[in-house]
């Protein structure tokens, strides 16, 4: 095991990375919002994709893409940004569509109000959109793998969590773990 390595030198605030390969994205705050960065660990290069004056946060990175919350209006939406080309493109129009996770053409992400947030997977290959949950419940925390997402769910506000594997070719779910128990912030990796 090799000694830890800072990516970052800048003495401000940097928050939730994402790494794929060799390509770590992060939120940074050293323009006087939240701005979002990635470095090339390869390349031992920082690179600034959100020079705007709104606040941008919750990136992910797959491969050569990046995804991210943009906060301008008409409100949060998703953003794409391709490292090969350059091109930052929405994803989604908003109003409420935060906190975007990615996995190859797979963008999954919230959309609703806080406290009513369903989760919705984006196919960038096709354009399609799938809403995996309707309900009243609180959904949030969206991971995907291949075809398959994982969340978390809340009943109501003061309910435990359950994590949710949601496959979509099959469009079936399987709750996961005990009822009685508050469970969160799920990951994935294959099964």
């Amino acid at each position: 095991v090799s000694a830890p390595i800072q990516l970052t030198t800048n003495t401000s605030t940097q928050l939730d990375p994402a790494l794929s390969g060799d390509i770590v994205v992060f939120t940074d705050f050293r323009n006087g919002n939240e701005d979002i960065y990635y470095v090339d660990i390869a390349a031992g290069t920082e690179t600034l994709v959100t020079p705007s004056s709104t606040n941008q946060r919750l990136s992910d990175v797959s491969g050569s893409r990046i995804v991210l919350t943009d906060l301008s209006a008409p409100g949060p939406h998703i953003l794409l940004h391709d490292l090969v080309t350059g091109d930052t493109t929405s994803v989604t129009l908003g109003p409420t569509d935060q906190n975007p996770r990615i996995d190859g053409d797979l963008v999954v992400f919230e959309r609703g109000p806080l406290g009513a947030a369903d989760i919705v997977a984006l196919d960038l290959a096709t354009g399609q959109e799938t809403r995996l949950s309707t309900s009243a419940a609180n959904e949030i925390n969206a991971v995907p793998f291949g075809r398959r997402v994982v969340y978390q769910r809340h009943a109501s506000a003061l309910a435990p969590g359950e994590i949710v594997v949601y496959d979509l070719d099959s469009m079936a779910e399987i709750v996961l773990g005990d009822p009685l128990l508050d469970d969160r912030r799920p990951d994935t990796d294959r099964n």
